[in-house]
């Protein structure tokens, strides 16, 4: 009897065991989804970047030598050196990613470990008393001396229960030692790619370092041109601020007129339900609780909040404003690439696309404004909700306000630039608030 007992006892022990197991196995399989996700998207950026600095470097190779001694192609190294920079920090990105898979799979291995041993102890202690009690003709007995059919039930069921715990167990222990197996031979392809993505940095910074020396040597050569660099400068920090002005004047405006349509649309429901409980106090009915005062807010109705967390959602995962381009101009304030103590400013970042591209919306929206900027061409705004995305430098444009749009609809043609090159200011913007595009835009 008290070995039966003790059986019972050891059944739900085991359970317990398995069932930690099969979760933790479970939970490390979640737990890796999210990195490799990071991981792949790092090598699509990795490619983006390789293939544009390998374009960029044909453009420069056919520069004639008298063009080498010009800003513009200047300026084009330093595209170039700006792709490469960032191709830098995506290696980087990439060790720090995986170094992080590497420190989850190290306590997976301890955890498997502690697992496998727990698993083989119970094993044992099951295979032991399996090993005592294994005289057929004691279960027999054991059943028969039942005092009702219920209780002999119960009984054969125990033993069924533990001859099927001792399988499920086994099974459990095999594959514990293949995922542990996986997890080891994970853990040493990991530090093969943490050496080889070291590097290619390596090399890729010593490229790097190069081409900043030329850069450095061009720049001295044109000093004399540096005066009018800086007055150039100066004269689109000026244009940016006229845009950005425009563009906050649009903001609060659409934020203002958001406000007053929800006060508005709260007031007419409070009315209505007043006059609810007025009919119903004259007709004799119980009259309905006056509703509670809503107080102001500027927060969005709900179904734009809806919308704007789909747009939220894609975070990461946004079509590009172009059909075909490359970000030339950083979000943010970024120092000069060849001036001393100049620093450069932007609320979004540069596309640079082929002639003859059109921008084109990254998302659903509603044209909120159009207008024109010196120095930006024309501007087009559409709203997603809360969030904003401003599309500048247009020569022409196709849509009207209030019009709705589209994913990937066409907005209008991006003017071209000196070299040829359609070059469009992308900005993304929550509110007010600017946004870096670059975090938003697929790669």
């Amino acid at each position: 009897m008290l070995g039966k007992r003790f059986g019972r006892l050891l059944l739900i022990a085991i359970a317990a065991i398995l069932w930690n197991g099969i979760g933790f196995i479970s939970l490390a399989q979640k737990g890796t989804t999210s990195l490799k996700k990071e991981k792949s998207k790092l090598e699509s950026k990795k490619k983006y970047l390789a293939r544009e600095i390998s374009n960029a470097s044909k453009e420069l190779s056919s520069t004639t030598t008298k063009q080498k001694k010009t800003l513009q192609y200047i300026d084009q190294l330093s595209t170039k050196i700006q792709f490469r920079e960032e191709l830098v920090e995506t290696f980087r990105e990439e060790v720090r990613s995986i170094e992080q898979e590497m420190e989850i799979q190290k306590r997976q291995k301890a955890e498997l470990e502690k697992l496998e041993k727990e698993l083989k102890e119970a094993y044992g202690r099951m295979v032991y008393f399996a090993y005592k009690n294994r005289n057929s003709d004691d279960q027999v007995l054991y059943i028969l001396a039942s005092e009702n059919m219920n209780q002999a039930f119960a009984r054969a069921r125990f033993f069924n229960q533990l001859a099927g715990f001792r399988r499920v167990q086994l099974s459990q222990l095999n594959e514990t030692r293949n995922y542990l197996n996986q997890v080891i031979n994970k853990l040493d392809s990991n530090r093969v790619s943490k050496s080889a993505v070291l590097k290619a940095e390596e090399a890729e910074k010593q490229v790097l370092e190069i081409e900043k020396q030329d850069q450095t040597k061009l720049a001295q050569q044109l000093r004399g041109k540096e005066a009018e660099l800086r007055k150039k400068i100066k004269k689109s920090e000026l244009e940016r601020q006229q845009l950005e002005k425009k563009i906050q004047d649009i903001v609060r405006k659409l934020i203002e007129e958001e406000r007053k349509k929800a006060e508005a649309a709260a007031k007419k429901k409070a009315e209505e339900e007043a006059r609810k409980a007025a009919a119903a106090a004259k007709s004799g009915g119980t009259a309905a609780p006056a509703p509670k005062p809503i107080a102001k807010t500027d927060m969005v109705t709900p179904a734009t909040k809806l919308k704007s967390a789909s747009f939220e959602g894609n975070k990461g995962n946004m079509s590009w404003p172009v059909e075909r381009g490359a970000i030339t101009g950083k979000y943010g304030v970024q120092p000069h690439p060849y001036l001393k103590g100049v620093t450069i400013k932007n609320d979004g970042v540069d596309i640079t696309a082929p002639a003859g591209s059109s921008a084109r919306a990254i998302f659903e929206g509603e044209v909120s404004g159009v207008f024109a900027v010196d120095g930006y061409g024309k501007v087009v705004i559409l709203k997603h909700g809360e969030y904003y995305t401003v599309y500048s430098n247009l020569d022409q444009v196709s849509v009207a306000k209030g019009a709705q749009l589209s994913r990937n609809q066409k907005i209008g043609s991006i003017m071209s630039s000196e070299n040829g090159k359609a070059v469009m200011n992308f900005q993304i913007r929550k509110g007010s608030n600017t946004q870096n595009p670059s975090s938003w835009l697929a790669y």
